[in-house]
């Protein structure tokens, strides 16, 4: 096993890290055991209710749920299985493996998440979830309840070193995956195409056996690698966020009655009212103040301002599926931001910034009429506030 100082440079450099032959295997087995019960009893009770095979959510006998044809999700298994839990409590109170979260974290930390993934065996090609990240300042806790091997078994997806790239590829690029806007840019692509081959190089996933677990910072690109050879892994999906990152939503804390069956431990990191961390030493902060920052002409500009375009193109020319998708406000905050994105790094370039402003005072006008919000000196107020910030990216 990896001392903590290398444990730590690793977390550091890649963004994720696997600690090996941590967790006693037997005592995984057992939880596998308890939480593969409670996944057959969610099948079983929402066959008994009549739902279609595959209905995404839904809550019953086994608490809330999550069913796709290639993945099947517990969340908040608190209190579910006592093997699992004791494995948590491990993570949380072993000098190794706290000294990591610590230095990760900072001493005190709030989970958002207790779910277990299990993958359902059925094919699942490329690509099984896009690229993406998740809010600043959350960390997941990975626990491998089975063998989760390389060679398109369903792994967590992570790209090494990404925590430090400036964006959130799911909305900043055009890389394969869903994409609600005009789909003839999918085939037209090629910043995105040109920005993958240099980001995504390195691409490999969190691969460990039981007994192991994994922690990564969720600013590290991921997702899901494709699963093709009918594997059934599980694995559990636990996130939390140091106590001083508010949560990006409401999170439920487990009932009383559940809580009394937790360990001290785990109900501690469950409370919601913990002070917050008073250093700002952690990787995490360190993370968002070292990402990488935009320069014209670098692949990340020309993918984002690609994509931008298309934003911005497709919420011209198809107001009714923006409306649907993002409803009114989000029409104007697409439109916002995709010509926001071009006007203020057009400040680099006369012509540029002549074709934006021109066309952001159309934009202005035409949709001033119609929102009063959006008219011209909102707009350009708006716009100069943004431009006047430092370090100012969307």
């Amino acid at each position: 096993m990896a001392s903590l100082p290398d444990l730590i440079d690793t977390l550091r450099r890649d963004g994720f890290v696997v600690v090996k032959d941590f967790l006693p295997v037997d005592q995984v087995v057992g939880a596998h055991q308890e939480l593969e019960a409670w996944f057959e009893k969610d099948k079983e009770a929402r066959k008994a209710a009549g739902l279609p095979e595959h209905k995404f959510a839904w809550e019953g006998p086994a608490g809330r749920s999550q069913l796709t044809p290639p993945s099947h999700l517990l969340l908040d298994v608190y209190a579910k299985s006592p093997a699992f839990d004791g494995l948590f409590e491990k993570i949380l109170t072993d000098p190794l493996s706290r000294g990591l979260l610590t230095a990760l974290a900072g001493p005190r930390f709030k989970m958002r998440g207790y779910n277990i993934r299990r993958m359902t065996g059925a094919y699942n090609p490329a690509p099984a979830h896009e690229w993406h990240r998740d809010s600043p300042g959350e960390f997941g806790i990975g626990i491998f309840l089975t063998d989760v091997l390389p060679g398109e078994h369903a792994a967590t997806a992570l790209v090494p070193g990404s925590h430090l790239f400036p964006f959130d590829p799911r909305w900043n690029t055009l890389f394969p995956g869903p994409y609600p806007g005009l789909q003839w840019f999918k085939g037209h692509n090629q910043m995105s195409r040109k920005l993958a081959q240099v980001a995504l190089k390195d691409a490999a996933g969190a691969y460990g056996k039981r007994g192991d677990f994994y922690l990564f910072i969720n600013d590290v690109w991921h997702g899901r690698e494709p699963n093709l050879r009918g594997s059934q892994t599980m694995v559990s999906l636990c996130g939390a966020f140091p106590t001083e990152f508010p949560y990006p939503d409401k999170v439920p804390v487990p009932p009383p009655e559940v809580l009394e069956r937790l360990s001290p431990v785990i109900r501690e990191v469950v409370r919601q009212d913990q002070p917050p961390n008073d250093g700002r030493d952690s990787l995490l902060h360190w993370t968002l103040a070292n990402r990488q920052k935009i320069t014209l002409g670098d692949p990340f500009f020309a993918a984002r301002l690609e994509r931008k375009t298309a934003d911005l193109v497709s919420a011209i020319c198809m107001p009714g599926v923006w409306m649907g998708e993002h409803g009114r406000r989000g029409v104007r905050y697409f439109i916002f931001r995709a010509t926001r994105t071009g006007f203020v790094r057009a400040m680099a370039s006369p012509a540029l910034a002549a074709y934006y402003v021109r066309k952001y005072f159309k934009l202005g006008v035409y949709y001033g009429r119609l929102y009063p919000r959006l008219g011209v000196r909102w707009v350009y107020r708006r716009t100069l506030k943004r431009w006047r910030q430092p370090g100012v990216s969307s």
